[in-house]
């Protein structure tokens, strides 16, 4: 009977000592994998710098705004597209009208054309307002 009980604590210790040994080995592990934070992640600001001359016009510039707006929306739609296609396809829904290969091209080709359209916008506007912060500088 004795003999039972001096195994049934020496149990008790060794298992004590396991958790407590566990336990301490996580925490070794868990202060080698924390990286240290950087002194910005301390103080809780962000960098603040100003941005450079060439690009705070088109920060600004409301044309150059709606233009970039236009193009976002643009590329939302195009993206919304083909979810629901995916979509579609996903559930086994049969198009109505299956378009051939070459009306599906030719979209493709009209959409690019669009999206490049916009771009040629956004651009023309951002120098255009460049060149304006060239002339003017308070603005």
């Amino acid at each position: 009977m004795s003999m039972l009980i001096q195994m049934f604590c020496f149990t008790r210790r060794a298992i004590a000592a396991l958790v407590l040994g566990s336990g301490a080995w996580s925490v070794a592990q868990a202060q080698v994998r924390a990286p240290e934070p950087m002194p910005r992640q301390v103080q809780g600001t962000p960098l603040q710098t100003p941005p450079p001359a060439h690009v705070r016009p088109v920060l600004t510039d409301p044309r150059v705004r709606q233009a970039q707006d236009r193009l976002d929306t643009r590329r939302r739609v195009i993206e919304s597209d083909r979810q629901h296609e995916q979509r579609l396809q996903a559930l086994g829904a049969a198009p109505q009208a299956r378009e051939s290969e070459l009306a599906a091209s030719r979209l493709r080709e009209a959409d690019a054309r669009r999206d490049a359209a916009l771009l040629r916008e956004r651009e023309a506007a951002a120098r255009e307002a460049r060149g304006r912060e060239l002339v003017d500088p308070r603005r």
